[in-house]
């Protein structure tokens, strides 16, 4: 063999090992948190039973939990950012201007809903409609309020900035059609602030530029329009003072292990709303799937909010509206905690791209569930 073949096939396992090598010693001093949002797959077992799927078990367990992996992945986006403005990801879309957009197709699949091309059929609209119906007679039978909030996506409501190769198939998208055809064909009132964050976008920045979410401006918006709707007492942004607090990242730019390069985005704040009115946190589980605040609200009714993220930005407004609110994630709530709260007002908070989940909604009812 020659030298430089040798040469050649040295360097090449050194190449091949050093980073393992390196990593058993510096993986205490270098960053291995999970950026996926999922279980990492674990080292499988060896054995004749599962010889035909070990090989790819164990590179599920590999690509997972490949030495330094955050550090390449991190060091490929931003190659691919600075030299071919693109992202090399299978949840992260990245827009006009660095904005980040969501994209997991098993995650809601909001390029879906951006696109216009996953609207329910007539038949299925006129199934949720009898679904939402039932629950809404279920819990008037019990004198509690049933409200349909929906919130848009970020993709739809800064279209602006998505990609141009991602084509729009039609005007309408799942949210409008929803709010539309269960306002007009039920008594539900249906809270979906779509025209009120766009005219306020005019003037502020209402969805966060790296996360999924909407800003503090668009849940105080989305607030004060359930506000309206359930005590007929509103603010307005006018009404207030916006300010703008600091820098940030977000969830999105997480994914991609980029947050000290996505840094830049604003954090607002809102001060001088109902400042006399005193707000109480009375519970909160560690994970946040229950809170529970309690105020000296001029209406002193109860009021539930199943709710998914998009409520967070809401967690400083809906309280001083109310003099009991309860937030229950919809993945933790059971329809026994109605029971258990006795709640004057039932919210459904959905964002967009978890519309569908209004077609499983189920409440307890005489022993049997509604399905």
């Amino acid at each position: 063999m020659k030298k430089r073949q040798r040469i050649f096939i040295t360097v090449f396992i050194i190449a091949l090992l050093a980073p393992n090598i390196l990593f058993f010693f510096l993986k205490g001093y270098v960053d291995t948190r999970n950026f996926q949002k999922k279980k990492l797959s674990e080292k499988p077992t060896f054995s004749f039973k599962n010889i035909c799927i070990y090989p790819r078990q164990y590179e599920e367990y590999y690509d997972d939990n490949i030495a330094f992996k955050n550090q390449f992945v991190k060091l490929n986006n931003l190659i691919n950012i600075k030299f071919f403005h693109t992202i090399s990801s299978e949840r992260v879309l990245l827009g006009d201007n660095n904005w980040l957009f969501y994209k997991d197709e098993d995650d809601g699949d909001p390029i879906s809903d951006y696109q216009r091309n996953n609207l329910f059929s007539d038949q299925q609209l006129s199934s949720l409609k009898d679904r939402l119906e039932k629950v809404e007679a279920y819990l008037k039978n019990k004198n509690i309020k049933f409200v349909l909030f929906l919130a848009p996506d970020k993709e739809i409501m800064y279209s602006e900035h998505m990609p141009s190769n991602i084509k729009v198939e039609g005007n309408i998208t799942i949210a409008d059609q929803t709010a539309k055809y269960i306002s007009e064909n039920t008594d539900i009132p249906v809270i979906y602030p779509k025209s009120e964050l766009l005219e306020a976008k005019k003037k502020y920045q209402i969805y966060y530029k790296y996360d999924t979410h909407w800003n503090q401006i668009g849940g105080f918006i989305g607030s004060q329009e359930l506000a309206d709707k359930l005590t007929g007492n509103r603010l307005y942004l006018k009404d207030v003072k916006i300010l703008d607090e600091s820098k940030c990242s977000g969830d999105l730019a997480n994914m991609l292990n980029l947050t000290s390069y996505f840094n830049d985005d604003k954090m607002f704040s809102i001060s001088g709303f109902h400042d006399d009115i005193k707000v109480n946190l009375v519970k909160k589980t560690a994970d946040e799937s229950y809170i529970k605040y309690e105020s000296n609200a001029l209406d002193k009714r109860k009021i539930l909010v199943i709710r998914d993220s998009f409520s967070e930005a809401m967690f400083d407004y809906i309280p001083k509206n109310f003099a009991s609110t309860v937030f229950i994630h919809g993945e933790s709530f059971k329809p026994s905690d109605i029971e258990k709260e006795r709640p004057d007002i039932i919210v459904y908070e959905g964002v967009e791209r978890y519309i569908e989940k209004l077609q499983s909604f189920t409440l307890y009812n005489r022993g049997r569930y509604y399905n």
